[in-house]
């Protein structure tokens, strides 16, 4: 294993927060005795609590982007494909909207790191606020944040941070699993990857989130899920359980990438995530959302090309 893999996956994959680390997130949650002694959420917790603060309980799903360039324009609305039943969207939930925005730093320039990590940390309080604000009217609202080093195979060094953060989730208009054989999530840029994240059976913390351009979960899987009520969101006109919830994440070649390169362009990322719903009687219906990144790392929903 090269040693850009190994940090990868020590960043990622190997986190293992201590009891008093778990409490933690509960102590910022609006709800705290209705999941502190839930063991499910306590597992979920620990598997996501380098990346994710909840507040209000489960997380929270929208997909109108919070826009810092004006230039954009309000693109709320996924790119949807007809099926042989109702049209299958990918819609909001709730009313946190999505944020994801990609932070670059270079470590040979200290003081470009230091402005990369203030602002960071700045939106990530921002976020944190809004989240919270949404929490005090008990509607779900989730932010999570990582980071890692971006490592170089042709210096044989780390020559970059890159720092993520993340608001809100995406998820299916679709209701009714009752009938539903699979769910299949893909998408197509090597610089992203999508994560699905739904309540399984045991103890296996990998089942959990499910990494990579294609994941999946059967019908049961899902059901399961909707049963234990892990995901189950609230929102100003009550609650809604889709039992799992998506979120682009950067992939291990963006940070590959931009090892080699720090100053990689990042509206070169340009993807598009696909949901395929493949029911009992054999049909399937297909939703798609298409995303863009500008100049400074944030993510836009845009017009399918």
């Amino acid at each position: 294993m090269n040693k850009n893999n190994q940090n990868y996956k020590e960043t990622f994959s190997a986190f293992e927060p201590s009891e008093k680390a778990v409490e933690r997130v509960f102590e910022i949650t609006t709800d705290k005795r209705k999941f502190s002694k839930n063991v499910i959420f306590r597992r979920a917790a620990a598997a996501m609590l380098a990346f994710v603060f909840v507040i209000g309980g489960g997380f929270g799903l929208n997909l109108a982007v919070n826009r810092k360039v004006p230039t954009y324009e309000t693109l709320g609305v996924m790119v949807a494909m007809a099926g042989e039943r109702d049209l299958l969207s990918a819609g909001s939930i709730n009313e946190q909207k999505l944020f994801y925005r990609i932070y670059v730093a270079d470590l040979d320039d200290k003081e470009q790191w230091n402005r990369i990590k203030t602002e960071w940390g700045n939106e990530k309080a921002e976020q944190l606020e809004k989240a919270s604000k949404l929490g005090e009217k008990n509607i779900t609202a989730g932010v999570g944040s990582g980071g890692s080093g971006c490592y170089s195979s042709e210096q044989d060094r780390e020559t970059a941070m890159l720092y993520t953060l993340r608001a809100g989730e995406f998820v299916l208009t679709l209701n009714d699993y009752s009938n539903v054989q699979s769910i299949t999530i893909e998408n197509s840029s090597e610089y992203g990857n999508v994560n699905l994240q739904l309540d399984v059976e045991g103890e296996d913390l990998s089942a959990y989130n499910r990494h990579g351009h294609c994941v999946s979960a059967t019908g049961e899987e899902i059901r399961y899920s909707i049963e234990q009520g892990l995901y189950e969101t609230h929102t100003q006109n009550g609650t809604v359980n889709k039992g799992y919830c998506v979120h682009w994440e950067a992939s291990h070649h963006l940070y590959n990438t931009i090892g080699n390169n720090v100053n990689f362009d990042l509206t070169q990322i340009k993807d598009t995530i696909i949901f395929t719903v493949n029911y009992d009687d054999g049909t399937s219906e297909q939703a798609s959302v298409s995303l863009a990144f500008d100049s400074d790392g944030y993510m836009h929903i845009v017009d399918a090309d």
